[in-house]
C-alpha cells in the first residue's frame, strides 16, 4: 500500500498538523520507550529524507505494526495521497 519513505513524505508535507493530533490524542498506543526506539531507526533511515518528530514516528509506527488504529491511518494516507494528486496534478 505505502512504502515507509512515502508514508513519511505525504506526512511531512500534508499532514504534519493532523499528525500531531493524532499523536496527542492516541499517544497510549506506545510507550516512551519504544517510540525513542522507534525514532532512533527511522532517523538512521531516512534523516536526509524528511523530518521524524514525535508524531510522524507515532504514525509509522502504528501503520507498521498495524495497531488500533491502522485502518483510520491507512485511510487519512489515502487521503493525503488525494491532497497531493490535486496539488501535483
Amino acid at each position: 500500500m505505502f512504502n515507509r519513505k512515502e508514508r513519511l513524505q505525504l506526512i511531512e508535507t500534508y499532514g504534519r498538523e493532523d499528525a500531531l493530533a493524532r499523536y496527542t490524542a492516541e499517544a497510549e498506543l506506545i510507550t516512551a520507550e519504544e517510540l525513542k526506539r522507534y525514532r532512533a531507526e527511522l532517523i538512521s533511515d531516512f534523516h536526509h529524507h524528511c523530518a521524524v518528530d514525535d508524531a510522524t514516528c507515532f504514525i509509522d509506527y502504528c501503520y507498521t505494526h498495524h495497531t488500533d488504529n491502522f485502518d483510520d491511518i491507512v485511510d487519512w494516507l489515502h487521503t493525503l495521497r488525494a491532497i497531493q494528486r490535486q496539488i501535483e496534478g
